[in-house]
């Protein structure tokens, strides 16, 4: 709302920021420093996984990471195989559970004697928080997407560093070591693309 308010003032800024990024000539740690806030799932929370966290990211950092995905999301429906749906134009979620849900019925109707069909699901909550970055960039290496891309990409990753907010009261500053941060734009894609590697 401010940017918005006061993008005359802050256009030229913004702008030059976004071009010195995509040039290799910006410092991205000046802006990818996030709070993170602690909201409660449950009234009166007594443990941690009764917390959601909220990653508050700079506007010009999340700028910076829709502009980089709208370069690299014509792409995707070239680089991952037709049962990844998500964030791919033209693929729906819905497809893959349909498919799902027949494959489930079909395996109810073929079951004879003490031969059976087994189904696995695979719970990915916090495989994000998991990724390792040097198989990240190998991926964005393998798939095709150009060095200087793959080099802005990792340093938006990299140079990652995160405060907890708990009372109003902001933490100490801690760097990450590996995975990607679940608010970033760009995060849903490289989470597609090294899934689709494995």
């Amino acid at each position: 709302m401010v940017f918005q308010s006061l993008w005359q003032l802050v256009a030229d800024d913004v702008c030059n920021f976004i071009r010195k990024a995509f040039k290799g000539r910006q410092n991205l740690s000046e802006v990818n420093y996030s709070l993170i806030v602690l909201i409660p799932t449950v009234p009166m929370p007594k443990f941690i996984h009764q917390f959601r966290p909220i990653g508050l990211c700079n506007v010009v950092f999340k700028i910076l990471t829709k502009v980089i995905v709208n370069r690299i999301k014509p792409l995707m429906i070239f680089l991952v195989t037709n049962n990844q749906c998500r964030f791919v134009p033209g693929r729906h979620t819905v497809d893959n559970i349909i498919v799902a849900q027949e494959v489930i019925d079909s395996m109810r109707n073929l079951k004879r004697g003490r031969k059976g069909f087994m189904v696995t699901k695979v719970d990915l909550e916090k495989a994000c928080d998991r990724l390792n970055w040097d198989f990240i960039r190998e991926t964005l290496v393998l798939a095709g997407i150009p060095r200087d891309m793959v080099a802005l990409i990792m340093a938006c990753i990299e140079t990652n560093s995160l405060s907890v907010l708990w009372n109003c009261i902001v933490a100490d500053k801690f760097l990450p070591a590996r995975g990607i941060r679940q608010g970033d734009s760009f995060s849903p894609y490289i989470f597609m693309l090294c899934s689709e590697r494995l």
